[in-house]
């Protein structure tokens, strides 16, 4: 990456920052908890802990979206994920003549292969053209964290998304009472300029990133990346959109405990990925299998 693409990342951590240093230092400490009153004292209290929660989630999840490797096509694949299949099957079952199926083939039926890096494509995933290489379930590249966003950091993307926006809009909501004050003839002066500026950032970012972060999370419902929503949207049939309740699970994890965390939990390798036919044939078995005798 060249250096001029990490100047949107220190834009942003500069526009947090300083949200940071009104919110806490002139807004929470200087107007609420060093005034007269006791009720101000425990409200500045309530909310610094409140927004250093949010504001310490919505910056882990950000920086893990950033170095996170989004995912890359191994070496040799589809033929060395296929051998090291059969070799962990080998001892547990009699078939292990082993074949990754891919859903998705060229104009002509035969396997995708980028025409750049010049290797055989996994199902989903696109070359981008910043990074110069393939990515995994790719689904947009964000130039704000300077790195593609693909199967590896997806999760920790609309992590960021949801935290940051929750961040702005509580951040303007506390702000929302010293901008009122400031149309009553009788009201008490409590904001000055940063406190204008902060509530005017919170409330714009808050509700444009709420509508970008709803885009996605329909996505994730309908189990579609920004892409495939893109070039596809003709598409009758979406093979992987296998309910939104497993859609939820395949990007977030079993553990739902561990959906609203920035720490890996996303079910899969990104190399192939289930499709109705192959997720309805297994649900099959594992019904067959409970129902049987023991």
């Amino acid at each position: 990456m060249s250096t001029a693409g990490w100047i949107p990342f220190v834009m942003a951590e500069m526009m947090l920052g300083w949200s940071y240093y009104v919110f806490v230092i002139r807004w929470c400490v200087i107007t609420l908890m060093l005034s007269d009153q006791d009720r101000s004292y425990v409200e500045g209290g309530i909310e610094i802990v409140v927004f250093h929660v949010l504001f310490i989630l919505s910056q882990i999840s950000f920086l893990r979206t950033i170095y996170t490797e989004p995912g890359h096509i191994p070496d040799g694949f589809p033929d060395s994920v296929d051998a090291a299949s059969r070799n962990a099957n080998r001892s547990t079952s009699p078939h292990h003549h082993l074949k990754i199926r891919m859903e998705e083939t060229n104009k002509r039926g035969e396997l995708r292969q980028c025409n750049k890096c010049q290797k055989v494509k996994p199902d989903r995933a696109h070359h981008c053209s910043l990074c110069r290489r393939c990515v995994l379930k790719m689904d947009h590249h964000c130039p704000w964290v300077n790195n593609c966003i693909g199967f590896h950091n997806y999760k920790y993307f609309l992590l960021f998304l949801g935290w940051l926006v929750s961040l702005c809009l509580f951040t303007a909501g506390c702000l929302s009472k010293p901008m009122l004050l400031l149309f009553r003839a009788d009201g008490e002066r409590m904001a000055d300029i940063f406190i204008f500026i902060t509530f005017v950032m919170g409330s714009i970012f808050g509700v444009g990133l709420f509508l970008f972060a709803c885009t996605h999370f329909v996505y994730v419902s309908k189990n579609v990346t920004t892409i495939e929503a893109l070039e596809k949207k003709n598409r009758r049939i979406n093979p992987y959109n296998l309910g939104t309740s497993e859609n939820f699970r395949q990007i977030f994890g079993d553990n739902k405990i561990l959906w609203f965390i920035p720490v890996k939990s996303t079910i899969g390798d990104g190399l192939h990925f289930p499709t109705i036919n192959t997720y309805q044939r297994e649900s099959e078995e594992v019904d067959l299998l409970s129902s049987s005798p023991v």
